[in-house]
């Protein structure tokens, strides 16, 4: 199996903010902050274990390491389990989270890399996700980026269907815990984490010297391109696999 790396085209469309991305965005900020006001111990232990659970085992091990590089193999029970997890961090599903990474890693800020920070700032930090094109394509159109997972109902379902584990789990936390455990274990805990990651993302922005000097010491140690990297870490991960560029 050979799995094509292909920039996703800019075009005008990027230009233009998807509102239902932005609303939610919207929507949970005004969330963390109203869960200032509702305060408890109990509802701080939950957010911190939640966002352990979705940042740790759900982006970490599962979005990042175990769908997009293939670092490790799992039975397919926890490979579902930490697919589930991820969603609960609001990045979107499986597939459109690992095509963009994917790519990301090939085109590692050159043309064609989704979130670049050479774009500006902006781009970097919220702009790619409330305007780019990457993580609003339809199923089937990122499906070429990442036909392992496209071969897989459950993450097309867990694609199309992404905000299914958020609202299960933001119910039960009404109903055990009430609005203190809905606005920390939800909200606060989600934007917590949703801007930490944009921070680093757009953290070389703050001073292109920084980003050519760790270009720099990239080749010199002997590191090559980003997408290089991921190519060999796929191979190694599984040899039928062939990553790239066109």
């Amino acid at each position: 199996m050979s799995i094509q790396i292909e920039a996703l085209e800019r075009t005008r469309e990027d230009g233009k903010i998807n509102w239902i991305t932005a609303g939610f965005m919207t929507a949970f900020h005004v969330g963390a902050v109203a869960a200032i006001f509702f305060f408890t111990w109990k509802a701080l232990f939950v957010s911190l274990v939640l966002w352990w659970i979705a940042g740790g085992f759900g982006i970490g091990m599962g979005y990042h390491r175990l769908l997009t590089h293939r670092g490790y193999k799992t039975p397919k029970w926890v490979e579902y389990f930490l697919t589930i997890c991820g969603t609960l961090a609001l990045e979107g599903g499986p597939i459109f989270w690992v095509a963009t990474h994917r790519i990301h890693h090939q085109f590692s800020d050159h043309e064609g890399d989704p979130h670049s920070p050479r774009d500006g700032k902006w781009w970097a930090h919220m702009g790619w996700i409330l305007m780019g094109k990457s993580l609003h394509q339809d199923t089937e159109t990122l499906s070429r980026y990442v036909p392992d997972l496209a071969k897989s109902k459950t993450h097309i379902w867990l694609t199309k269907y992404h905000y299914v584990p958020v609202i299960v789990v933001g119910v039960a936390l009404f109903a055990i815990g009430g609005w203190p455990f809905l606005m920390w274990g939800m909200f606060f805990r989600t934007v917590v984490g949703l801007d930490a990651k944009e921070t680093r993302s757009g953290a070389p922005c703050l001073s292109r010297k920084a980003l050519r000097t760790a270009r720099e010491r990239s080749r010199e140690a002997g590191c090559g391109s980003a997408g290089t990297g991921f190519d060999e870490r796929l191979r190694w991960a599984n040899p039928s696999v062939s990553v790239m560029p066109i």
